[in-house]
């Protein structure tokens, strides 16, 4: 081999170098769009779940004062018995 003749076995392993990190580039952008799609899907069942506790505490607090303004408006039994 002369010292004029390029080396041939650089361009081999590069060529599989570059297709490697590809395919691992390749792999981890589908692994990051999977782990992004979850995650969407965690928060809107949150929001969903936040609001469906709110629409329940307001129900319930609605209720507590019904009840207190009947019990309020109910007149006491005034010789003390129960």
């Amino acid at each position: 081999m002369s010292s004029g003749e390029p080396r041939l076995e650089r361009a081999p392993i590069a060529s599989w170098l570059v297709l490697a990190l590809a395919a691992a580039t390749g792999y981890i952008g589908l692994q990051v769009t999977a782990v992004a799609s979850r995650i969407e899907a965690l928060e809107r069942d949150y929001i969903r779940d936040g609001d469906e506790l709110r629409a329940h505490t307001e129900r319930l607090a609605r209720q507590v004062a019904l009840l207190r303004g009947i019990v309020a408006s109910k007149p006491r039994d005034s010789s003390g018995s129960h």
